[in-house]
C-alpha cells in the first residue's frame, strides 16, 4: 500500500487509539493541556 508505504511508523491509526487520546483529553491527566491540535494520524502529516 502506498499511504502505508509513506508513513513514517508503517502502521495505520485504529479507533481504539484514537479513543485512547481521546479518553485521555478528558481526563484529570490532561488538565494542563490547553488549546491544542493532537493529530492522531500515524504520522501522515509528515510524510512528504
Amino acid at each position: 500500500m502506498l499511504a502505508l508505504a509513506n508513513q513514517s511508523m508503517k502502521a495505520f491509526t485504529t479507533a481504539e487509539q484514537v479513543a485512547a487520546t481521546a479518553v485521555f483529553l478528558a481526563s484529570d491527566a490532561a488538565r494542563s493541556i490547553s488549546g491544542q491540535a493532537i493529530p492522531v494520524d500515524g504520522d501522515s502529516q509528515n510524510a512528504s
